[in-house]
């Protein structure tokens, strides 16, 4: 073989041995650094004109802890009450909510809403230790639910002794 057919092989090889190597670092890297997977709640919601969804991986709890989120924002007071009735809350509260909405987003103790949800069914409610909960915090100011997508039952309290102390916080100012 010619020396310059043997540098072309060589350089060859050297490029197929570095794409696998750049190929089998990316594999269990892709999830973290592309997120194309989204829950199946954000699919239902999606498309809906009248409610906003993101979906937020990698959200900051505090310092050390993130997880991924799925925030809902209702557009219109119509909106909020059919989001609120997706997430299984009593007629009775939307009812009060519709029919003095100032008293629930004035109002210190109404207006958060914390609620622990089915995973596999939106409108029922778990415990906050069972893996299949979903801790979901609602604002009736924003007209926004937030879930919070873990099963570390460490992390859902956490998140209520960090978020819901700031979020009310925020609420008296």
């Amino acid at each position: 073989m010619k020396p310059r057919y043997i540098k072309q092989l060589w350089l060859l090889w050297a490029v197929v041995v570095l794409l696998l190597a750049v190929g089998a670092a990316l594999l269990p890297l892709w999830p973290r650094l592309f997120h194309s997977e989204v829950s199946d709640l954000y699919r239902h919601y999606e498309h809906n004109p009248h409610i906003r969804a993101t979906e937020l991986h990698d959200f900051p709890v505090n310092d050390t802890l993130a997880v991924d989120v799925l925030l809902l924002e209702a557009s219109s007071d119509s909106a909020w009450c059919a989001l609120l009735s997706d997430f299984g809350m009593p007629k009775d509260l939307i009812d009060d909510y519709l029919a003095n909405k100032e008293a629930f987003v004035s109002e210190k103790r109404n207006s958060l809403i914390k609620v622990t949800v089915n995973k596999n069914n939106i409108k029922q409610r778990l415990p906050i230790p069972d893996p299949d909960s979903r801790l979901t915090i609602g604002s009736y100011a924003k007209r926004s639910l937030c879930i919070f997508m873990t099963e570390d039952l460490n992390i859902k309290e956490t998140i209520c002794s960090t978020k819901v102390k700031h979020l009310t916080d925020e609420t008296k100012n």
